[in-house]
């Protein structure tokens, strides 16, 4: 049975109520509770019925679950959007109230979001509701660290708050815990697969090569969608519970609101933030895996010899770098990259690090990253263009940061890629490759049939014989 209890003593969280009731003003308040929750991911059901937020490093370092937004903010801005939702947040936050002293060294509240790939992109259906750059807090939140489970809970205190009511909060979530433990369920089947031609993604390969030959382009990444309606509902939990398990190397992510969930396994960090320390990776140049481990040695090191990956993977580390020579008082990079492996998948990799400037945000360093040349291209406002004026759908929040940050900005966002959005019985999977002088269309096709496979394989897709 599940357990949830306050830490703290009754007086303390009256006196907390009352202090904020006596502002007249509504505030924030993080409280923590022990309980005897051991495994995150047993109550993924949450996201059937609920708002809220998955999240896990690499190796399952650190896991995070936010359900219930009690407080959002989101933009519309067509421009200076990180700026736009940086105002937002720090007002939604004003004089929160944090009660909370755990081992992590966070600052609650916690927020959770995505940003859109390109607020100037036209909208596009699939992303109805899903088309605002968001940050929320959310009412209940479970961090795993190793062994160690924090539970917060981050309330809304308005004049109507009560310590019973707090009580009979936690008993409803010990409710919802009882209902929602997951287990796996059998495989659907996928009725209709709808994907772009391949000679359509030829001729938009063709423009792109036209442009980068009139030098109007150096690089762009093009990307296409595979849309499969299955029989049955698709189970989202089943899909974050197979990722996890089946995507190790990757940070395994899940967003849910309005019905709909953007999902997916992704190797790419964007930033990650501590104490204003501050860390990239370069993610650029992709080969498959080997079926042995000689084949797997000889494919790894081709792709460290091979002059197109490394012109591609170059584009990315030279601009981030750009990025942080301007933001952060010292910064380093590797001179060469190395191999990041992934279960389907190998990439050219290079991290990078540095410690920011004083009176430098967090938001100010995504605006000038977002998106790299690992997404976007060089120049990033011509490649920008052509993917408005070329590209055959809406990126959305593929592509884009997404990711957790605490009220003193430390936190991480990654790369949407490697990802899905699921609605109902369908949902639309992404990918993309990285075009410059000499790409081949079919090998850029090849390659991102390739990273369509860990969503595929995380819904036991199972296909009828005339759609095989």
């Amino acid at each position: 049975m599940i357990e949830i209890q306050l830490k703290h003593t009754k007086q303390q969280i009256k006196s907390v109520i009352e202090a904020v009731k006596s502002t007249g003003c509504s505030r924030i308040v993080c409280l923590s509770c022990e309980t005897n929750i051991k495994d995150l991911l047993m109550w993924s059901n949450f996201f059937h019925f609920a708002e809220g937020f998955f999240w896990t490093t690499p190796n399952r370092t650190l896991e995070m679950m936010g359900i219930c937004p009690i407080v959002a903010v989101s933009s519309k801005e067509r421009k200076n959007v990180f700026e736009d939702i940086q105002k937002k947040w720090k007002e939604m936050l004003h004089e929160a109230k944090n009660l909370v002293q755990d081992q992590l060294g966070l600052q609650y509240p916690i927020s959770f979001g995505s940003f859109t790939f390109d607020a100037k992109q036209p909208h596009q259906e699939i992303w109805q509701g899903l088309e605002e750059n968001l940050l929320f807090v959310p009412e209940f939140l479970c961090i795993k660290k190793g062994e160690q489970i924090s539970v917060i809970l981050q309330l809304f205190v308005t004049n109507q708050t009560t310590y019973a009511g707090i009580l009979d909060k936690i008993r409803m979530y010990e409710q919802l815990f009882r209902k929602a433990q997951h287990q796996l369920k059998e495989r659907n089947l996928v009725i209709s697969k709808v994907d772009l031609p391949y000679d359509d993604w030829r001729v938009l390969i063709e423009k792109a090569k036209v442009e980068i030959a009139a030098e109007t382009l150096q690089k762009i990444v093009l990307a296409r969608a595979s849309s499969l309606r299955f029989q049955n509902e698709i189970c989202v939990s089943d899909i974050l519970k197979r990722l996890y398990q089946e995507q190790l190397e990757s940070y395994v992510f899940l967003l849910s609101r309005n019905g709909k969930s953007f999902i997916g396994a992704t190797p790419e960090r964007l930033l990650y933030a501590k104490n204003r320390k501050v860390f990239s990776a370069c993610v650029a140049g992709t080969q498959k895996r080997g079926s042995t481990e000689s084949e797997d040695h000889q494919l790894g090191r081709a792709l460290l010899m091979d002059d197109k990956n490394a012109c591609e993977h170059r584009f990315v580390v030279e601009k981030i770098k750009e990025v942080f020579a301007t933001f952060c008082d010292t910064y380093d990079v590797p001179e060469m990259p190395v191999l990041l492996k992934n279960k389907f998948v190998q990439h050219l990799y290079t991290p990078i690090e540095g410690v920011l400037k004083t009176g430098t945000s967090l938001f100010s360093l995504m605006a000038s990253m977002h998106p790299t040349p690992a997404l976007g291209g060089i120049p990033k406002r011509a490649a920008l263009q052509f993917l408005r004026d070329e590209e055959h759908f809406e990126r959305g929040w593929y592509g884009a940061p997404i990711g957790w940050l605490d009220q003193s900005e430390n936190g991480e966002f990654i790369v949407g890629i490697r990802s899905g959005l699921v609605a109902g019985k369908a949902i639309t999977l992404f990918a993309g490759c990285g075009i410059v002088a000499d790409s081949d269309a079919k090998l850029e096709y090849e390659e991102t049939a390739l990273k369509f496979k860990p969503m595929l394989e995380s819904m036991g897709v199972t296909m009828r014989n005339d759609e095989r």
